[in-house]
């Protein structure tokens, strides 16, 4: 068995990467987040009633991959 060292097979030429993983806009049930940076990761938004919050996002890069996980229940709620 012979190993060679390096790193791998060469890239296709096609190939584009893109290290741009911000996002370009939040929404908070169907309304931009007043004060919306790309580069600030936390948000606090009051909620009050009993409804699950709807959170809607767009990635700065088309290329880029992104999950949202919305809440199970409303804030100070529980469910069975």
């Amino acid at each position: 068995m012979h190993i060679l060292q390096g790193e791998g097979k060469a890239l296709p030429n096609d190939l584009f990467i893109s290290s741009d993983a911000t996002l370009s806009e939040i929404k908070f049930n169907a309304k931009n987040v007043d004060g919306f940076n790309s580069y600030v990761y936390t948000y606090n938004i009051p909620v009050s009633g009993t409804f699950v919050p709807n959170i809607s996002f767009k990635t700065t890069s088309e290329l880029a991959t992104s999950e949202i996980i919305h809440p199970l229940s409303a804030p100070n709620t529980f469910s069975k």
